[in-house]
């Protein structure tokens, strides 16, 4: 069953922002009819990445071990379609709020072809080896726009991107593994966290006509926190995105774009000690509607 986390999130950041409401009142409306003036936006679409994930776990005395490529030692897909959900609204002619989703598993169970060390332990390369990896991932966003007219907008802002991060890997000790275990042993390593990860974001929209606009993000923030009690972790996160929109109708159009995700944890919990980087980048095409 998923983690009611996100959702709940998602509700208490809409129920915050709307006192902004106001704001809108005292805007003159004639904005409202430029390309850059849309008032809500919500968009689905698909997401093809390529995916590159690398794991690194730590033995008891805390030296992190061998990297592990989930993609390249442990053979999970290295390219898959996911679907996303996303919802701008401009509450006012230079603030805007958005909240976006998508969500993407991964899960393999063959043998593993090479040397795979978790810790200071060994798996059988030669028997198979279970792993996944799967992702949550909520955006939640806010913009101001210091520079807008009828043809272009540039703007800054904050975001959260909390992402729900699974991932695991079980398999069989090697028989040739000098170390104090029994060979044969199961050995397993399992991680569930949410990773919070603010961004300072900027922005630019220029609409070539009043059906053409192009759209261009980058966000970057790095962030080290105390989750719990001896539970911490640091992170990093850079993206970006480039796109064509295209509004066919009043009320409708096609969004085309290619997503850039690139994040790196240092996470600790108790005396589990890892390092996890993953990236995915590719291209996505949406339908979007505009209310």
């Amino acid at each position: 069953m998923r983690s009611p986390f996100l959702s709940i999130s998602a509700v208490s950041f809409l129920l915050a922002m709307l006192p902004a409401l106001t704001v809108a009142g005292d805007e003159p409306t004639d904005w409202r009819s430029w390309p850059t003036g849309e008032r809500l936006v919500v968009s689905v679409g698909g997401f093809y990445p390529t995916l590159n994930t690398k794991v690194a776990v730590a033995d008891e005395d805390g030296i992190i071990g061998a990297v592990i490529s989930f993609e390249d030692d442990l053979k999970l897909d290295k390219r898959k379609a996911t679907l996303f959900g996303d919802l701008r609204w401009r509450v006012a002619k230079r603030h805007t709020i958005g909240v976006s989703y998508f969500e993407l598993d991964r899960s393999s169970f063959e043998s593993g072809g090479g040397t795979i060390i978790i810790g200071d332990e060994q798996l059988d390369p030669n028997l198979p080896i279970e792993s996944f990896f799967d992702i949550q991932v909520l955006d939640f966003s806010y913009s101001y726009s210091f520079l807008m007219d009828e043809r272009k907008e540039l703007y800054a802002g904050l975001g959260l991107s909390l992402e729900e991060l699974k991932f695991g890997i079980r398999g069989t000790a090697d028989s040739d593994n000098p170390g104090d275990i029994t060979p044969g042993e199961p050995i397993e390593e399992r991680v569930e966290l949410i990773a919070p990860l603010p961004t300072l974001n900027l922005g630019f929209n220029y609409a070539f006509t009043d059906k053409w606009m192009l759209d261009l993000t980058a966000g970057w923030f790095a962030v080290g926190l105390e989750l719990a009690d001896n539970e911490d972790f640091d992170g990093s996160i850079i993206r970006g995105s480039a796109g064509i929109r295209w509004k066919a109708f009043e009320n409708f159009g096609l969004r085309a774009s290619y997503e850039l995700f690139d994040v790196d944890i240092d996470y600790r919990k108790r005396s589990a000690v890892g390092e996890l980087q993953y990236d995915y980048r590719g291209p996505a095409i949406g339908v979007e509607w505009f209310f």
